[in-house]
């Protein structure tokens, strides 16, 4: 088999196969080809665009490589991303299906997705000052890269292409432009608000509510992911993905420890998004942003992505109330903290015979052992996760009695007054919003 270490020098080839050439004085200025600035023999992902003179839809290659001997060692691209190609390096190179292309004068915006995906992603390329930009976006994940791109020559500018390639393109340009059209398609990359494509209808840009007051939500400290400085702090209150609130998070534009409003903007497959806004001290001026955030840890910790404009940051939210990861769950602090699906509420018991114990078991499966057990009026339980797994967003859009029945069919993981171990779900009940009124 081919070495890996050499495969980037084959991407040319690739895309020499499939592009024509086409006369020069007919394309328009985003003909050609990009380059992202990663590890020369590590990765490559290779971008070429066929663009008509004056036209906003064309034609794209997406071809990208991740070298089986350096896997996901760059911090140029999101981890999870990085894993979805390592599990593809089978193949020696990974060409995308292109399902759109868009063009403004200063965005070529590229919608694909990647063999064994069904994930639709953008890549969209921005052109500042002669200077290009990579940003990559999943539909769950929000930002997966950030990064230089370098231009070159389209491969057939160099080589004999066939000319009858770009026809259709000439004849039915618009379906061309596959779902960059649909504002129901856009609306599911809620970083592509914050970049200056264009492609979002004027709608989608909200004014974000002023800074929040602290006042009864919980306090989290904002660090780096990369080298774990401090960022700030947020108080955050709320239910499940709802969560508000405000702080002080240091700014790409306006500096550190900038005042912030937050306010809730989508759940999401893999977590949730909230709105972010920064606010300048005395101006008047601010800029919106999104913070993307995964399930919370149960240590109190949630990482995630804050995108700032075009300024990206990962980082790490970690609880700073007198939250103990070591102690039980607390009855006060759990129900604050942010969660989604099975992790949203707390729990109490249900189905329990009066005077009855339920018991907490070392696996999902009555023949487990019995490690503690649990009044019948137990309440504040933290479920940590079910098996067979709950689907996320079907649990969240579930009234109580939904839930229930979803919780029936599974086994949860709980924690409790110190104890930790598997019950059937079928005893447990949701402590939803105006419950505790």
């Amino acid at each position: 088999m081919t070495s890996r270490l050499a495969l980037p020098a084959l991407a040319a080839a690739l895309l020499l196969a499939s592009l024509p050439l086409a006369g020069a004085q007919e394309m328009g200025p985003w003909y050609g080809g990009f380059e992202a600035d990663l590890p020369v023999g590590e990765q490559s992902i290779t971008i070429e665009l066929d663009q008509l003179a004056g036209g906003t839809a064309g034609m794209a290659s997406v071809v990208m490589f991740l070298s089986e001997a350096a896997p996901c060692r760059t911090t140029a691209m999101r981890r999870e991303f990085c894993m979805d190609l390592w599990a593809r390096t089978d193949q020696p190179l990974i060409s995308g299906e292109v399902r759109g292309v868009r063009f403004t004068p200063t965005t070529a915006t590229v919608a694909f997705t990647i063999p064994g995906d069904d994930a639709v992603r953008i890549a969209e390329i921005t052109a500042e000052a002669g200077r290009y930009r990579l940003f990559m976006l999943h539909p769950d994940r929000g930002v997966d890269m950030d990064i230089a791109m370098t231009r070159r020559a389209h491969s057939c500018q160099s080589s004999m292409c066939d000319e009858g390639r770009l026809d259709a393109l000439r004849r039915q340009p618009a379906r061309f432009s596959g779902p960059l059209v649909d504002p129901a398609f856009l609306a599911r990359y809620p970083a592509l608000a914050r970049a200056p494509s264009g492609l979002l209808p004027a709608s989608r840009q909200q004014a974000a509510p002023p800074p929040a007051a602290p006042g009864g939500s919980t306090r989290w400290r904002v660090e780096s992911l990369d080298d774990g400085r401090s960022m700030g702090e947020l108080y955050l209150g709320g239910q499940s993905w709802q969560l508000s609130g405000g702080g002080q998070v240091d700014s790409a534009g306006f500096g550190p420890l900038t005042n912030v409003a937050v306010a809730p903007r989508a759940a999401l497959g893999g977590g949730f998004s909230l709105d972010i806004t920064f606010h300048a001290d005395g101006s008047g001026e601010r800029r919106e942003g999104i913070l993307l955030l995964g399930f919370p840890r149960q240590d109190g910790i949630v990482e995630g992505t804050l995108v700032e404009d075009r300024h990206v940051s990962l980082v790490r939210l970690r609880r700073d109330d007198g939250f103990d990861a070591d102690a039980g769950a607390d009855a006060e602090a759990e129900g604050d903290m942010p969660g989604i699906g099975v992790w949203g509420p707390a729990y109490r018991l249900r189905n329990v015979p009066e005077g009855r114990r339920l018991s907490l078991r070392d696996r999902p499966s009555r023949d487990g052992q019995a490690v503690g057990a649990m009044g019948g009026d137990a309440s504040e339980i933290l479920v940590l996760g079910c098996t067979p797994e709950i689907d996320t967003m079907t649990f969240e859009k579930a009234d109580r009695a939904g839930k229930r029945d979803l919780l029936a069919t599974a086994w949860c993981e709980v924690e409790w007054s110190g104890m930790r171990g598997h019950v059937p779900g079928t005893y447990l009940d949701p402590i939803l919003e105006g419950d505790r009124s």
